[in-house]
């Protein structure tokens, strides 16, 4: 894969950056914070997306409503471009499918809009494998990161071997061999469950055994019982017919009972009010009237309006009396006032004509006086004779009305007593059947009795029946639970002996895997001698005077012409700086050859001077030039030493907070 062009649309500092990558060695130079790293972080998100690692929110210029990343890169003789976009939603940065797009040599590739869909087409273009992350493996064939290559021969030996165990994927070795350990333990604690578990096997067996001994003397019971139900049963229902036909002769026993009582109810009460009957027929007691007494009641009401005439004439006279006094009293105060006319008659007052008023007057006043006197002396008189005639005429009025009951009383005696002799009649009619009650209730209460025995013993029989069948499901669905568990014990068994066998056969491919891993290394190790030595001498073509090679422990280590180990520390600024990137470049093509991958016809150095002496900087671009079997060398760096070594040179700035690249 080669680079052809990048384009950033508010990514982080670029606001709108664009620019051509060509084949040769470009150098992108800028101060620290100038966004060149920015151009490189924008290579993996535009190939990778979310894999790469970045966050969205780190991606997206800030107070942007969107950004958007192009690249072009040509691989296999094809022309691709990819084009991705993030977007605000409120406060979150999502990605914007409507920007997912892949073209081939001008073709839009179809696929469904989405980043996981994309990232699987851009792995497939590449020839990315399934098994690995195709950001640490772009990264380990064309991705030479910022103190990576100083590093890589500076690190102690057993960190190198680790590094280098992932390159050549013999850290999956080393996994399988430590994960089949958790395996094999995990069996072996299985193994030694299932051995407890089978101990119980003995224990099982005598359970089961006394279940169905339980069983077997439950059924007799229940056997024994349900036949003596039965026959309770069959005499029941005979007795229930005994029990019935009882009753009906009770029924009517009691039916005539209750009319003789009724009868003989009636007739203690007809003899009870004929006793009182005669009783109030002998108290009764008459007064006799004489003639005289009934000509006295006819003149009661004569009387009385004789007596209220007198009443009312009494008060009359009063009334007259209060007026001539009154008159009598007028004159007589008139006179005194000295008139010369009589106030009645209008004549001259003389003395005779004074002395004859007075006569007068005195006259209507004793005429009227001897009226009432008289008449006060006949009231008391004649109320005393209303008020005896009156008694008279009330107890002639009892004695009459005492008659008519008196008659009324006979008369009804005279009933009372035939209807008594009847009802007698009907109670000695009743008497026999009456006295057989007493002698039917007797045998039913009997029955009755007998009846509650036989429904007690027979719900006594068939608790016990239901006590028992519930006791035999339980017994019968523990046997099958026990026969369960001693079946699934005795499958544990034979589990057991295939578990026993699959530990022994997991620890022996244990042992064998650890053996493939050591046998793996030393062929990958020659290969990467191989590959580090003929990177080396393309690096340093005949311009060195010594040879190069691996350790076991992926150390490289150099020799002079005679043989004699130099350390990498004691050469020359330049031989070990091409030592080193020899050796990163070694890995590059080892991991391409591992993944499967066409050989990288790229490589991308990001502050590759980082950690390196003077000596080492100066080296460098004579190093470089000399590796031109790759295509296209892309370095990001703040050292403007590289630029001697540069086809391509662009410098990175920043302007009112905008990175800009400009093209030297």
């Amino acid at each position: 894969m080669k680079l052809k062009k990048l384009k950033l649309v508010n990514i982080r500092s670029h606001k709108d950056s664009e620019l051509e990558i060509n084949d040769g060695i470009t150098v992108f130079t800028g101060r620290t914070g100038s966004g060149k790293s920015t151009l490189l972080m924008a290579v993996e998100y535009a190939l990778f997306g979310s894999e790469a690692g970045i966050p969205n929110e780190t991606i997206m210029r800030r107070h942007s409503a969107s950004s958007r990343v192009y690249l072009r890169f040509e691989h296999k003789g094809n022309i691709y471009e990819i084009s991705r976009g993030l977007k605000k939603s409120g406060t979150k940065v999502l990605v914007d499918t409507d920007s997912l797009c892949i073209t081939k040599n001008g073709n839009e590739v179809d696929f469904v809009k989405r980043a996981g869909d994309m990232n699987e087409i851009i792995k497939s273009i590449l020839g990315f494998p399934e098994s690995l992350k195709p950001k640490e493996l772009f990264e380990t064939v064309a991705y030479a990161k910022q103190d990576e290559i100083r590093a890589l021969i500076e690190l102690k030996p057993e960190e190198r071997q680790v590094y280098m165990d992932n390159i050549l994927q013999l850290s999956k070795y080393q996994n399988t061999w430590t994960n089949m350990k958790t395996v094999i333990d995990f069996f072996e604690r299985k193994a030694m469950s299932i051995s407890g578990e089978l101990s119980l096997l003995p224990r099982y067996a005598e359970e089961l055994e006394l279940f169905r001994k339980k069983i077997q003397e439950s059924e007799q019971e229940l056997d024994a019982d349900s036949q003596q139900l039965e026959k309770i049963s069959a005499d029941f229902d005979a007795f229930k017919k005994q029990l019935t036909h009882k009753k009906e002769e009770f029924n009517k026993a009691l039916a005539e009972k209750s009319i003789f009582d009724r009868h003989t109810a009636v007739a203690d009460s007809l003899e009870r009010e004929l006793k009182q009957i005669k009783q109030f027929i002998d108290s009764s007691r008459f007064i006799e009237f004489s003639k005289n007494d009934a000509e006295k009641i006819e003149q009661l009401d004569s009387l009385i309006h004789q007596y209220a005439n007198l009443l009312s004439e009494s008060e009359h006279l009063s009334r007259e009396l209060r007026q001539v006094q009154s008159e009598k009293s007028e004159i007589s105060e008139k006179l005194k006032t000295g008139q010369s006319r009589c106030p009645l008659c209008r004549q001259e007052l003389s003395s005779e004509h004074v002395r004859n008023l007075e006569s007068e007057f005195s006259r209507k006043l004793s005429q009227i006086s001897d009226k009432i006197r008289e008449i006060s002396c006949r009231l008391p008189e004649l109320s005393k004779q209303i008020n005896e005639i009156k008694e008279l005429k009330k107890q002639f009025e009892k004695n009459t009305q005492q008659s008519g009951i008196l008659q009324e009383r006979k008369k009804t005696l005279s009933e009372k007593q035939a209807l008594l002799e009847s009802c007698r009649q009907k109670i000695n009619l009743l008497a026999g059947n009456a006295s057989l009650f007493s002698e039917i209730k007797s045998e039913l209460d009997a029955l009755n009795e007998q009846e509650n025995l036989m429904i007690s013993k027979k719900t006594r029989l068939e608790t016990s029946i239901n006590s028992l069948k519930q006791n035999l499901f339980f017994l019968r669905d523990s046997e099958a639970k026990k026969s369960q568990a001693i079946s699934k014990l005795q499958l544990e068994s034979k589990k057991l002996e295939k578990t026993s066998a699959m530990i022994k056969s997991l620890k022996t491919m244990r042992g064998d895997i650890r053996n493939i891993r050591d046998v793996v290394r030393l062929k990958f190790l020659e290969d990467f001698r191989q590959l580090f030595q003929a990177k080396f001498e393309e690096i340093r073509k005949e311009d060195s005077e010594y040879a190069v090679s691996i350790t076991k422990e992926y150390e490289p280590v150099a020799y002079t012409t005679s043989g004699a180990e130099v350390p990498i520390g004691g050469l020359s600024g330049g031989e070990k700086t091409s030592v080193a990137l020899a050796y990163r470049l070694a890995i590059a093509d080892l991991a391409a050859l591992l993944g499967g991958i066409q050989d990288s016809k790229m490589i991308i150095l990001d502050e590759p001077t980082m950690g390196f002496d003077n000596e080492d900087i100066s080296a460098l671009p004579a190093v470089l030039r000399n590796l031109r079997n790759i295509p296209q060398i892309i370095i990001v760096t703040h050292e403007s030493t590289l630029k001697d070594s540069a086809d391509y040179k662009y410098r990175v700035h920043k302007l009112n907070s905008i990175s800009k690249i400009t093209h030297e």
